[in-house]
């Protein structure tokens, strides 16, 4: 287990870890027959653009998603040291309130409890592609503990 100077400087390398182009944008195309496309130039003429997100998003997005994975890696080895969730949550509040994505992470790691075929990896996963899909709000890796 971590100490929390430890944990602490883990998470800053973390947060501070970002892609490096910042010009490339992703473009999301929609043609007449509602086919979808994603490309790295712009949508034809006869397609519309429905979403421009420029590389520096995408990649913050990432980064934090990737952070609560390993924060579910991390909550799920204690819930399966016996831990439960109020514990871990009154555990990673300390004197602030703890953070809604925390909260969410924690209490969607323990969803897991009982199945015990699955790993600690596999939670991570399901952890980061519902981070994806905003499941757990806007989430920023500094919301962790």
């Amino acid at each position: 287990m971590l100490k929390a100077s430890s944990f602490l400087l883990f998470s800053i390398l973390i947060c501070s870890s970002l892609f490096s182009s910042a010009d490339a944008k992703t473009y999301k195309c929609t043609d007449a027959n509602g086919d979808v496309t994603y490309s790295q130039t712009p949508c034809k003429q006869n397609q519309t653009t429905n979403k421009v997100m420029n590389s520096s998003q995408q990649a913050e997005g990432m980064e934090d998603c990737k952070y609560a994975g390993l924060f579910a890696k991390q909550v799920t080895r204690q819930m399966r040291s016996g831990a439960d969730a109020q514990q871990l949550i009154d555990r990673y509040s300390g004197t602030s309130p703890v953070s809604k994505s925390t909260r969410g992470v924690v209490n969607y790691v323990y969803s897991f409890k009982y199945a015990e075929n699955m790993s600690g990896s596999r939670i991570a996963a399901l952890t980061i592609s519902k981070c994806h899909s905003k499941s757990f709000g806007v989430v920023k890796c500094e919301d962790f503990p």
